[in-house]
């Protein structure tokens, strides 16, 4: 038994009482009933929902403090007892004396009153969130009412049965009261575009990375920076996710509708290739939206949901948290060229030298089985299932991109596979085509060097072997020999643009340097300058790849 666990059970035997209770044997009881429910009950229910807890969990914190106190922050313990406040702390212990444990401590280092009602909420939540022995783990273990009242009635208060069936009374009438609006269900089946979409209200949010749950103290020091003094996980609130880790693994934890378990979601080593308990090796060929990719070392590790191909293979778009030491610090999609091998993934403008390894959830899969290929062909050969096909481009397109039409004049969004107008769908293009993108007549083709589609008859010198390639209706031909016939010469430098990309959060995407892209916050001009944003508003020729907002 822990030293703080002891502390709390001391709790339980002051002299006289069966309880921790302020009520005296035998009076009414001090708690609300279902019919005298109080305005502190329900900024209990809320304040705890608030940090994460469930409905239910949250419930059977109130129905305790009931118990105790009826909700009063004042309240000293009947019969001159040394219980005071809420959930009554003993004086001469954790109300004023316990080492960086105790209410008038705490309430002095926050500069307020130590009977004030929302300050001893926080000191609860600090108590539970710093010290093991009280019983987080446990509350957050609980699957219904009844366990997670008995939870904290042990563990936090220490009271053994006193007066079980009343905290449980209390709970349960808190929970019938307040406990209509709860986070929305788990997701029937794991994977898939419900998958993508849950991930998504992250990257809406902006979500910022943290290796803990709201709220809950962060052992990621890159991260302490932004988190102030208390090293506390301070993202936006959300009572669907806060009981999760805004890390990457528990963005896929999420994602797939996984509970938080542990301190807020599984962690790399628990998925597959590591582990197969719930999810499973697939052939990175058949990747498709939903599906994941793995990379752990045994040291350090990384996870992204996988959205969708860009081109099959060679280039894709990812979900992820990338970490407090990496821009962006909050969920983002990251497109990235890959190479694949078997179940493996190669992604080396993430981690270089890492083989992620991809997998699928193992139960019951939302994926749709389509063949070792994973996409669904099309002129291009390397649609996702989200695609378009363009009878301007004459290929398939990604979703998400936009093509101007040449028989209507009007432009055009891929929205999931089927072609809707930008502006009822509200999604910005992720990348613009015009009818005369391809200025050779031909295809365009795709350079894994400039990581970008090229124009027909456009060359590239080649990074891996410095050799001079030519696009010639969608295939790459070996052209060195002669570049006079070029529509466009990229040599290895002009592809690397000389310097790295920067995260574009108009366009949620990563842009190659020197790209111009139009904010979405005052309308200005920007300017990739070797991963640095650079004001160029005045000088749109400059830029490599213009990009309106």
């Amino acid at each position: 038994m822990s030293m703080k666990s002891q502390k709390v059970l001391t709790l339980a035997f002051v002299t006289g009482l069966a309880a921790c209770s302020a009520a005296p044997p035998g009076s009414e009881d001090v708690g609300s009933s279902g019919a005298a429910l109080s305005a502190s009950d329900k900024s209990a229910y809320e304040f705890f929902v608030g940090k994460g807890l469930k409905n239910f969990q949250a419930a059977g914190i109130v129905g305790n403090l009931d118990q105790e106190s009826s909700m009063s922050p004042t309240v000293h313990q009947y019969g001159g007892g040394p219980g005071r406040g809420i959930a009554q702390w003993s004086a001469g212990g954790r109300w004023d004396t316990d080492h960086e444990d105790n209410v008038v401590w705490y309430a002095n280092k926050e500069g307020q009153s130590a009977t004030s009602l929302n300050l001893q909420f926080e000191f609860i939540w600090y108590e539970l969130t710093t010290f093991s022995g009280y019983g987080l783990a446990r509350l957050k273990a609980s699957t219904n009412v009844t366990d997670a009242t008995l939870a904290f009635q042990t563990d936090f208060e220490g009271c053994g049965e006193c007066d079980q069936s009343n905290r449980v009374s209390y709970a349960e009438a808190a929970l019938n009261a307040y406990g209509s609006s709860t986070p929305p269900p788990a997701p029937t089946c794991k994977g898939g575009a419900e998958s993508v979409t849950r991930a998504l209200e992250w990257v809406s949010a902006d979500l910022h990375y943290c290796q803990s749950a709201y709220e809950v103290a962060d052992p990621d020091q890159t991260c302490w920076g932004w988190e102030g003094p208390s090293h506390r996980c301070d993202r936006e609130s959300n009572s669907a996710w806060n009981a999760y880790r805004s890390d990457c693994s528990g963005l896929v934890t999420w994602a797939w509708g996984l509970p938080p378990v542990g301190d807020g979601g599984y962690v790399t080593s628990e998925f597959a290739p590591s582990n197969d308990s719930f999810s499973k090796v697939i052939p990175a060929e058949s990747l498709q939206p939903g599906d994941a990719i793995n990379w752990n070392d045994g040291q350090d590790g990384h996870i992204m949901l996988f959205k969708q191909w860009v081109h099959a293979g060679t280039e894709a778009i990812f979900i992820q948290e990338p970490g407090c030491g990496t821009y962006p610090y909050h969920a983002t999609e990251t497109t990235a060229a890959v190479s694949i091998s078997g179940s493996s993934i190669r992604v080396p403008s993430v981690i270089d030298g890492a083989v992620f390894t991809a997998i699928r959830y193992n139960g019951d899969s939302c994926t749709a089985s389509t063949g070792t290929t994973g996409w669904t062909g099309g002129s291009s050969g390397g649609s996702s299932p989200t695609a378009c096909y363009s009878e301007t481009l004459g290929r398939d397109v990604a979703n998400d991109t936009c093509v101007w039409s040449k028989s209507d004049g009007q432009l055009w969004e891929c929205t999931r596979g089927t072609w809707d107008l930008p502006a009822d769908n509200g999604a910005p293009c992720a990348a613009t085509y015009s009818g005369t993108e391809s200025s050779g007549g031909g295809k365009e083709c795709h350079s894994d060097t400039l990581r970008r589609d090229v124009a027909d008859n456009a060359c590239v010198q080649s990074d891996i072997n410095s050799d001079w390639y030519q696009c010639a209706n969608g295939n790459w031909v070996d052209r060195w020999t002669d570049p006079s016939a070029c529509n466009g010469v990229y040599p290895i430098t002009a592809s690397a643009n000389d310097g790295d990309r920067c995260y574009s959060d108009t366009l949620r995407r990563e842009m190659a340097d020197n790209a111009c892209v139009q904010s979405s916050s005052n309308d200005d001009w920007y300017q990739c300058d070797n991963g640095n944003w650079t004001d160029r508003w005045t000088d749109p020729a400059a830029c490599n790849g213009v990009y309106p907002r």
